[in-house]
């Protein structure tokens, strides 16, 4: 999906009052570094640890998705949507 697209089918959640947007802090940061230590991190792998650590530092333990990636970080209990 083009970047295009996907603003598209995200405009219309931007207006939900439950809707909150994650934004870096220093704890996600402290998390990510933590992260690096113990896994080794690369490719697509990083993008997850950066939004894993900004999960763990919004108290957000549960998540849907595809991406066995998530597994690597034991805070995170992930659902398959798909299964």
């Amino acid at each position: 999906m083009s970047f295009q697209e996907s603003k598209v089918r995200i405009q219309p959640l931007l207006s939900f009052p439950q809707l909150t947007m994650l934004s870096p802090s220093r704890l996600s940061f402290e998390l990510l570094s933590g992260y690096a230590d113990r896994i080794e991190l690369s490719g697509n792998l990083v993008t997850d640890a950066v939004i894993a650590s900004q999960l763990e530092a919004n108290g957000i333990r549960l998540i849907y998705s595809h991406d066995a990636d998530f597994g690597k970080f034991p805070y995170l209990k992930v659902k398959n949507p798909l299964q």
